[in-house]
């Protein structure tokens, strides 16, 4: 399992999952005895940047951080400006580094556009006013740079790859996209050409049509499941970019790309002072909409149990996707949760791939503080693998994981979870060292709009240190086993019937 990495996301029989009403409560980070020590250290200080009157440090967040942890550790050089339209610039310093990472971050919201983000983000990394296409392309050549967008299920970013050493130089081109993109009709041409040839990936395979019809069931007419919903038809795609043109995505870019849904985030060695001061006079006077925020959290919706479909291919064979609904982002239980998915990744190869054959292949998926999902393709009997994914669920809620020296080598593969769960939180701990080290992470990582939010991803790692087995098979009867779940089955076959 790939974790804290985005992805573009029925009922379960109910010998399957046992379904519950709601979701459970969870626990605080900052409830915990060791997260309410005080700190040693302080947060980076605020930065006086000329043309840049309004600044702000990073809050107290230190406060709320045991000493010694990871997260302390990390946010030493973690520093904030808030620029006068109220955008947020949030560096972390990562001496040494060769490559620096600048991502502007677009929070989606319940009147954004999933398709008109990507169409002008894919325009500003083509040209704008002051850079024409010829010479962003030949100076990021120079630059050994990349310009580049992506949509993610909760926002849609502009971002800029670059050596260190090079990062001045290509601060106005950054800057001039995202205040001036181009919209004549040949960047519009093919902007819309490759976002539509993007979209039309994410929805190409049955597994990605039963991905996206699963979270849009899930999250219903909401934010996430809207998003969704447009994610998984090619054609909405294609009558949205159709319908906006040229002056339509211009429009939009004026009254929706707006201060009050940007988040901006550089990660490398860099000077914050210099990069606000580069950033001031692009960046730093887009409008506001002059809107109150509009909360596109997940946290609030409450998944039922459902049972879609879409259709497959002549293989004969199925693709399932099941959604599941996670705890949220700023909890202990997230963290227990990710670890948890870890170890059912394992049960699930091995109990429905390995010994019993039912697919090709079978994995799990996590956006955190969202949904956590179980892709399958390649199966001639969906009804089998369904039942065969609940028995590994029961398995890990009773404290039961694979390979464990205390499982019984003549009549079992299964021993007690605590046997091996140092294995799992050490792999998982790796995986977040690592990509501590990288730029583009962390700026992925802290492109949230409340400061104290931008703690999710480095807490992770302490939270995931301190789970035991039981607070694994805790969160997996909670938020797996007990609550309810979406599954989809994209197939041409009448095995996709309910059992």
């Amino acid at each position: 399992m790939k974790h804290a990495v985005p992805v573009l996301f029925l009922a379960i029989a109910s010998s399957v999952f046992m379904a519950c009403p709601s979701m459970p409560s969870a626990r605080r980070v900052g409830q915990t005895e060791a997260d309410s020590a005080p700190a040693a250290g302080t947060a980076g200080t605020a930065q006086a940047v000329a043309g840049v009157p309004e600044t702000v440090s990073v809050p107290k967040l230190l406060s709320s951080v045991a000493p010694g942890s990871y997260t302390s550790a990390r946010l030493a050089n973690l520093s904030e400006t808030m620029f006068p339209n109220g955008v947020p610039l949030v560096v972390m310093k990562m001496p040494g580094s060769t490559t620096v990472c600048v991502r502007a971050t677009f929070l989606a919201d319940r009147e954004s556009d999933p398709v008109l983000d990507a169409l002008v983000l894919c325009s500003a990394s083509i040209a704008s006013s002051a850079f024409p296409d010829s010479v962003v392309r030949s100076t990021l050549h120079g630059a050994s740079a990349s310009l580049g967008w992506s949509l993610q299920p909760f926002s849609a970013a502009l971002e800029l790859k670059a050596p260190s050493k090079n990062l001045p130089a290509l601060l106005g081109i950054f800057g001039n996209a995202l205040a001036a993109p181009a919209f004549d009709a040949e960047t519009f041409r093919r902007a819309g050409a490759s976002v539509a040839a993007r979209f039309g990936e994410a929805a190409g395979t049955p597994l990605g049509r039963a991905r996206s019809a699963a979270l849009s069931a899930a999250f219903g007419t909401g934010t996430t499941g809207r998003r969704h919903a447009i994610l998984g038809d090619p054609r909405a795609v294609a009558a949205v970019i159709l319908e906006a043109g040229p002056a339509g995505t211009r429009a939009y870019h004026a009254g929706r790309m707006t201060a009050d849904r940007l988040v901006l985030t550089v990660a490398g060695d860099v000077d914050p002072v210099a990069v606000a001061a580069a950033l001031s006079e692009t960046v730093g006077k887009l409008p506001a909409s002059g809107r109150a925020a509009v909360d596109a959290s997940p946290d609030a919706v409450a998944f039922a149990s459902a049972t879609v479909s879409v259709p497959g291919d002549s293989s004969g064979l199925s693709c399932l996707y099941a959604a599941i609904q996670a705890p949220p982002a700023d909890t202990v239980d997230s963290a227990v949760f990710e670890l948890a998915l870890s170890v059912l990744d394992d049960l699930l190869f091995d109990l429905v791939r390995s010994r019993s054959g039912l697919c090709y292949s079978i994995r799990v998926e996590y956006e955190p503080g969202s949904h956590a999902g179980i892709a399958v393709t390649g199966a001639p009997d969906p009804v089998a693998v369904r039942a065969a994914v609940g028995e590994a669920i029961d398995l890990l809620a009773s404290g039961k994981a694979l390979g464990s020296p205390g499982a019984p080598s003549s009549d079992s593969r299964y021993g007690p979870l605590a046997g091996v769960l140092e294995a799992y939180r050490s792999r998982l701990s790796t995986g977040y060292w690592e990509e501590g080290r990288s730029p583009a992470s962390i700026a992925f990582a802290l492109a949230l709009r409340e400061p104290e939010d931008r703690l999710r991803w480095f807490r992770r790692l302490d939270a995931i240190r301190a789970a035991s087995a039981a607070d694994v098979s805790r969160v997996v009867s909670e938020f797996v086993k007990g609550a309810p779940v979406v599954w989809c089955v994209a197939s041409d076959s009448e095995t996709a019937a309910d059992p």
